[in-house]
């Protein structure tokens, strides 16, 4: 058989659907992939399939196809009609352009945890635990599989209740649960709450069930229970609020919801805090890359209504309809409402401005992430060759995975003496003689990774704005050199950083050019005389 697929776990809820699988043929890997669900009435469902990022157990089953670590996918959407007698099947464009369907018997239920026996949920809490501890679950499907592992640990191991806190005023914290900087930022900021002795309320989506955790907590006790989005909302209506702070909405399913509740709130004198950790409030795609997986600069309103039909992103499918006017409408009421704006460089105030010039600049505080967990001396980079180009971090697409990719196939065509070593993982992972990827690892060993892998440049190819980076930070801090394409906070801190440089185009062939200059540079001041070498 040419293809093969898989459908690890299904959530279904209220309409919404939310899991992910793997899809593989064996001559060309899928660009496009859809879940079609014909209903009896006649009516179709498509669920989009977004591309997930790497598998490494895929991989290892199927070594003889060199694209089965990037076999995965992310199912979402809504589904509007009845399940009873309905037929599903999975349609794959592959990237020589055939298009393939497979009939997928028994779909949802047949994938759903509740289906599934006892030992087939040990297995699969098993093997996505094997995924997180071996870090080879790239971007998105890392976080997932966090989130997946926390639930079989939920299912395996019951956890006694803790007694509710009393209640009191409380300060609500909406946020993700996918990892990174928003969340490390999140957890400092709720420590900070309960020292100070306030009550907080964090609301969290919880993916692999289509339920949000509210978690309560003060500083004697804390407890923990699931509910839907509304209904999440409505309790928090029957306690006093002294304060919300929106930290980020993205992968609620309803995010619009939070937005006009929390506005309400704030115009009857709750405190209101926002914080821009992306740019969700600009755009439902966060990053602001646009269908052409770019970087959309924030166009005009009828650019942006064109490319929101177009984009495939996850988490999009599972919004109610919505259109630009109305979402940028919702989110400036919020932020007009809002009594503190905190964005963490100068760069991301721009952007935000230049989406909502009707706000009042003067109504965002910029201040920048304190990194001051790396307890180490700046290192000595190596500059020998060959020389190792150093890519950290979780590098999904908008962090530039492609830019990694295409950057190795341009040194193997040149034959320069160069490799690249992913300190993380990456997604859309295919063999490469170039490319080392080291798996996860925490941030205090970054600079033993940096010394072990003779990493001599960095580079952040992420092909999005960030709104800091704490990857740049630490490097910087290291003073390790670093290139960064001309796009949000890194380049903004990096354009006078001595052993950095920014990098014109977002392209490949612009990065590899920038590097080799960096490193004939450092090379120079390093000896103080010219040297001829590439690279």
């Amino acid at each position: 058989m040419s293809s093969r697929y898989a459908i690890d776990s299904i959530a279904l809820r209220d309409g919404l659907v939310f899991g992910w699988g793997w899809f593989l043929h064996d001559d060309a890997p899928a660009q496009h992939l859809q879940l079609v669900i014909h209903h009896r009435s006649g009516a179709q469902s498509i669920l989009g399939c977004t591309r997930g990022g790497s598998r490494v157990d895929v991989a290892a089953a199927h070594p003889e196809v060199p694209h089965a670590g990037s076999a995965g996918f992310i199912i979402q959407g809504r589904v509007h009609g009845d399940w009873n007698g309905a037929r599903s099947e999975l349609r794959a464009q592959l990237a020589d352009g055939r298009q393939l369907t497979q009939s997928i018997e028994g779909f949802p239920f047949r994938f759903m945890p509740a289906a599934a026996n006892t030992e087939s949920l040990k297995a699969k809490g098993a093997a996505a635990l094997a995924l997180v501890r071996n870090g080879d679950v790239g971007g998105f499907l890392a976080r997932i599989g966090r989130l997946l592992a926390d639930l079989w640990r939920r299912v395996r191991t019951p956890v006694a209740p803790t007694e509710k806190p009393a209640m009191h005023r409380f300060t609500v914290v909406f946020d993700h649960a996918m990892g990174g900087g928003a969340n490390r930022f999140r957890e400092q900021r709720v420590a900070e709450l309960i020292a100070d002795g306030c009550c907080v309320a964090t609301v969290l989506p919880d993916l692999p069930q289509l339920q949000y955790r509210l978690r309560i907590a003060d500083r004697e006790r804390a407890h923990e229970t699931s509910a839907s989005l509304t209904a999440a909302l409505a309790e928090l209506d029957r306690q006093q609020i002294a304060a919300i702070e929106i930290n980020d909405l993205v992968s609620f399913d309803d995010p619009l919801a939070v937005v006009v509740w929390a506005t309400a709130h704030a115009k009857r004198g709750v405190v209101l805090r926002m914080y821009v950790h992306d740019f969700h409030a600009v755009c439902p795609s966060w990053t602001l890359i646009d269908h052409r997986e770019r970087y959309c600069g924030v166009p005009s309103l009828d650019v942006c209504a064109s490319c929101l039909r177009q984009l495939d992103i996850p988490f999009l499918a599972l919004l109610p309809p919505t259109d630009i006017p109305r979402w940028r409408t919702a989110w400036l009421r919020l932020l007009q409402c809002a009594s503190e704006i905190i964005a963490f460089s100068p760069a991301s105030v721009q952007i935000v401005l230049r989406a909502f010039p009707q706000l009042d600049p003067a109504r965002i505080r910029v201040q920048p992430h304190v990194v001051d967990y790396l307890d180490a001396s700046p290192l000595q980079p190596d500059l020998s060759l060959p020389l190792r180009i150093g890519v950290v971090g979780n590098i999904s697409r908008h962090k530039g995975s492609q830019i990694v990719w295409d950057l190795a196939e341009l040194i193997a065509a040149r034959g320069l003496p160069i490799q690249i070593v992913v300190i993380g993982t990456i997604e859309d992972q295919v063999h490469s003689e170039i490319v080392q990827v080291t798996g996860q690892f925490r941030a205090e060993s970054l600079p033993q990774l940096l010394g072990e892998h003779g990493v001599g440049i960095c580079l952040l190819p992420s092909i999005c704005p960030e709104t800091f980076s704490y990857v740049t930070a630490e490097l910087m801090q290291l003073q390790m050199p670093l290139a960064v394409f001309d796009l949000g906070a890194p380049a903004e801190r990096v354009i006078d950083y001595p052993a950095g440089r920014v990098i014109a185009d977002t392209t490949a062939q612009c990065a590899l050019e920038t590097i080799l200059e960096l490193h004939r540079s450092l090379l120079r001041d390093a000896a103080s005389i010219p040297v001829s070498h590439d690279a």
